[in-house]
């Protein structure tokens, strides 16, 4: 495999987030650096983790085009500078640790949302399979737990969400964070898996989902239970590396609301490379659903799947939909019994409701 000289810095807490010389949000541009010594390549050369609203990234190839003259002195080592380690194996959180953040339920803003949406027994039987912690961080904050297919906790991401409406809290600041920068586990090597991929091993016959946040993959889990919903995190979190304990799955990818373009592109990449002389066969389908179905004003603010199928009364109205009728070709009607109550959901080729497509 080809080495490259550069690559985006890893992330290692705030401190490795800076500000965006396009659209001056702090803590939300990631600096290449030389994979040989550390050093930052220019000040001006990374990408702005804001890829929709602002979209800066400017590569190394182009800061040299554009400064001939700095080419020869890009990778020094006159200068004290860190060098980053490249570790084999990433880091590990204690099974402790996640045990003991399953409590205080009362307090969990996500929980208490989950609750008021899909009542409070479906709402726990959820918190329960994506093993939610509840963090002390910030009043009424939570704790997205990524285990991977072996089961180990490759991260702690800590968030805080509004308990009436599930947003992000982003006012004074983004209430986002990871247990190892607050713990200032300065070691901690972080590489992310999927949330939600230690589901893939426990329903190994299902088809995977995969959305950018992780409190949709939750809802949706609900309203389709005949798939494995996984969260890339964020928009850049759809990758070749996460895809890899993947290989042979059919995969059928959500994108947010203007990412579908980003993420179809990004989807044929990874296909590629999955299925090139491999006998096993990686599929993949992006859903264009909310591309065809947003309103005006759901387009502007990128809205996901889950708060798609809030505005079509699934969510409100606590049941799943259900087509009537006569069934599509190539399509199967699946009835599902939880908490008591039985529905019939018609599924479509890509193994989720078929009215999703059409509310």
């Amino acid at each position: 495999m080809k080495d490259y000289p550069f690559t985006l810095e890893p992330y290692k807490g705030m401190k490795s987030k800076h500000e965006c010389p396009e659209c001056g949000t702090k803590h939300k541009f990631s600096r290449y650096i030389s994979t040989s010594t550390g050093e930052y390549v220019d000040p001006s050369v990374g990408r702005c983790d804001r890829q929709i609203s602002c979209g800066y990234h400017k590569t190394p190839g182009e800061f040299f085009k554009e400064n001939p003259s700095k080419v020869r002195r890009q990778v020094t080592t006159d200068n004290p500078v860190i060098i980053l380690k490249k570790p084999e194996n990433h880091s590990t959180h204690p099974w402790e640790i996640l045990e003991k953040s399953r409590k205080k339920y009362e307090q969990n803003n996500l929980a208490i949302y989950l609750g008021n949406i899909l009542g409070k027994e479906t709402a726990r039987k959820l918190v329960d399979e994506y093993q939610i912690g509840t963090s002390s961080h910030w009043q009424g904050a939570n704790v997205f737990w990524q285990i991977d297919i072996h089961g180990k906790i490759r991260a702690g991401k800590i968030m805080l969400v509004d308990k009436e409406n599930g947003k992000r809290v982003k006012i004074p600041f983004p209430h986002i964070n990871w247990l190892h920068s607050i713990k200032n586990m300065e070691d901690f090597n972080l590489k992310q898996c999927f949330f939600g991929e230690n589901l893939v091993n426990k329903y190994p016959g299902k088809p995977v989902a995969i959305v950018e946040s992780e409190k949709t993959a939750i809802i949706c889990s609900f309203f389709s239970p005949t798939m494995v919903w996984l969260a890339a995190g964020n928009l850049n979190g759809l990758t070749l590396e996460k895809c890899k304990v993947l290989q042979g799955k059919k995969i059928v990818i959500f994108p947010d609301l203007k990412c579908y373009e980003i993420w179809k592109s990004k989807a044929l990449e990874i296909s590629g490379i999955l299925n090139s002389n491999n006998s096993t066969v990686t599929t993949f389908a992006v859903s264009d659903m909310l591309e065809k179905n947003a309103l005006p004003g759901e387009r502007q603010n990128g809205y996901d799947m889950a708060d798609y199928l809030t505005r079509i009364n699934q969510v409100l109205s606590g049941q799943p939909c259900q087509k009537n009728g006569h069934i599509k070709p190539g399509h199967n009607l699946e009835t599902y019994t939880r908490d008591g109550v039985s529905w019939t959901l018609e599924i479509n080729e890509h193994d989720y409701p078929a009215a999703w497509d059409d509310p």
